[in-house]
């Protein structure tokens, strides 16, 4: 079996092994040392926008301008766009840099084996996240997960591109854990969790008025994890774990982007729910998730710590901390 030298960082999968019995669903293989969109997705293109304007050529005289520009003031301190985009650099600049030439490379590598991926194959993988675990897509909307998902599978296409598995191996994974494919309707979900139903009344209101969901959720939710996400619970559904039955009850019979009446939770708090977006349920035939699971596989034959930058020198990527 041919294996490519292993360069990136991945936590270890939760899916059952091929030897192992299946007692909950899959979760998504993370092959990221960081997550590559898991961080808030809208920094990363704030990131780029700045680093995209720090290095936009310009005429001198415009460079000394905006050099100097003033972008903030303490007392009589004065911050410059200069001193406020060498800070940027220094504290972003590398990471970011690094993901977009990581980003370059597989694009490079995906041409280079004519490796694609379809829209299929992102629905798919999106249907199979979104029935593991909701943290995995809690904080991503929706194209920006699409497009983590996506470049997921040509970093894992591109690392098992050479690496051959039995199929009577495929099959058996397939069949000892079918029911991981029978995948429940899933619901985006977003809630906000107070006291008591006065305050849910009262927030509702305020959303209805114009308030800001998310912003709302942040000041507001007792629930502390989907609070910092602007009340983003990811997807759930009736196998979802850690989310109360009340929750899991309204968002099978809510609309899309209607506000829910407040539930009452097992807890005695109160919680104001939205849906965003529903996944209807289905089931994945063999031939559907033979591929998938042909890569699964083939990834659990690699190192532990495999990276894109593995892959540098290969493509011929040079960055300016080479220097």
């Amino acid at each position: 079996m041919k294996q490519r030298p292993n360069s990136r960082g991945r936590q270890t999968s939760q899916r059952p092994s091929s030897t192992g019995s299946s007692t909950r669903p899959p979760r998504r293989r993370k092959l990221r040392a960081k997550p590559l969109f898991f961080l808030l997705v809208g920094s990363v293109f704030v990131n780029i926008f700045l680093l995209t304007m720090l290095l936009w050529p310009s005429s001198p005289k415009e460079v000394a301008v905006s050099e100097q520009e003033e972008v903030a003031k303490v007392g009589k301190e004065v911050v410059t766009r200069d001193m406020w985009m060498n800070e940027m650099e220094k504290s972003i600049g590398r990471e970011t840099l690094q993901r977009l030439v990581n980003e370059k490379v597989m694009e490079a590598a995906a041409k280079a084996y004519d490796i694609e991926v379809t829209e299929e194959e992102v629905d798919r993988e999106l249907a199979l996240l979104t029935a593991n675990d909701r943290q995995l897509t809690a904080g991503d909307d929706g194209d920006a997960l699409r497009q983590s998902i996506a470049s997921d599978l040509v970093f894992e296409k591109v690392l098992t591109h050479d690496i051959v598995i039995d199929e009577k191996e495929v099959k058996a994974y397939y069949e000892k854990n079918k029911k991981l494919y029978k995948i429940a309707p899933s619901y985006r979900t977003f809630a906000i969790v107070v006291k008591t139903k006065e305050e849910a009344e009262e927030t509702k209101k305020e959303i209805k008025d114009g308030s800001d969901f998310g912003m709302l959720a942040k000041e507001r939710s007792l629930d502390v994890a989907s609070a910092n996400l602007g009340g983003d619970f990811g997807f759930i559904n009736s196998d979802t774990e850690g989310v109360d039955p009340a929750i899991l009850k309204e968002v099978k019979e809510l609309k899309e982007n209607t506000l829910s009446d407040p539930i009452e939770l097992k807890d005695g708090r109160y919680a104001i729910v939205e849906v965003r977006e529903s996944l209807e349920g289905r089931s994945f035939s063999y031939d559907e998730v033979k591929q998938q699971i042909e890569r699964m596989l083939a990834i659990e034959q690699l190192p532990q710590n495999v990276r894109p930058e593995a892959f540098w020198k290969e493509f011929k990527a040079k960055w300016i901390y080479d220097k």
